[in-house]
């Protein structure tokens, strides 16, 4: 008996080891895919669901003056960071904010339509222009029930100002989750 499950065992690490050497081997050609099409990932600056600029309201955003991207309508407050970068500007209204991505992807951030007429009384920042941050990292805060009782439209949009540098900007989730997988850019081969 004790051979037969001697002989067992060798059988069950074998087959454990051939799995694991097969996801590996997957998971490099996955990583060489990516590679392979000069792809990167912004991640949702916010809870919510998605929708198309289109769909937003807003002329500026749907004729694409601010680039190439998407919208979230809200389920939180706390708009955070997309990607790693430097805080290139915060608009005098405090509702938003633009990151120049190591990536080199100019990210815009705008909370709500028509928002800036509130004068910044119900946003707080959490960062400077010229500041460092990460990915996930809060950047403005803002209060939901008052811009709701003023009567703004909360969507959040975000968009890469520099799109045309990119062969592909384009949403990649139907429902967004900070820091995970929001906008996908293609870099154009070189």
């Amino acid at each position: 008996y004790n051979l037969i499950y001697i002989a067992i065992g060798i059988v069950i690490i074998s087959v454990l080891v051939s799995i694991l050497k097969s996801d590996k081997i997957n998971l490099r050609h996955t990583e060489d895919d990516a590679d392979k099409n000069n792809a990167m990932l912004l991640c949702a600056p916010i809870k919510g669901r998605i929708i198309e600029l289109q769909e937003a309201g807003d002329t500026l955003f749907c004729e694409g003056k601010f680039g190439k991207g998407a919208a979230i309508i809200p389920e939180t407050n706390l708009v955070v960071a997309p990607t790693d970068g430097v805080v290139e500007s915060i608009s005098k209204k405090l509702n938003a904010i633009t990151i120049k991505g190591k990536n080199g992807a100019e990210v815009f951030i705008h909370i709500g339509v028509d928002t800036g007429e509130m004068e910044g009384k119900v946003f707080e920042t959490f960062v400077n222009v010229g500041d460092s941050v990460r990915c996930g990292e809060p950047l403005i805060e803002f209060d939901t029930n008052a811009i709701k009782i003023s009567g703004y439209d909360l969507t959040v949009f975000m968009t890469v100002i520099n799109s045309e540098d990119y062969a592909l900007v384009e949403a990649v989730l139907e429902n967004a989750a900070e820091q995970k997988p929001f906008i996908k850019i293609t870099k154009t081969e070189s």
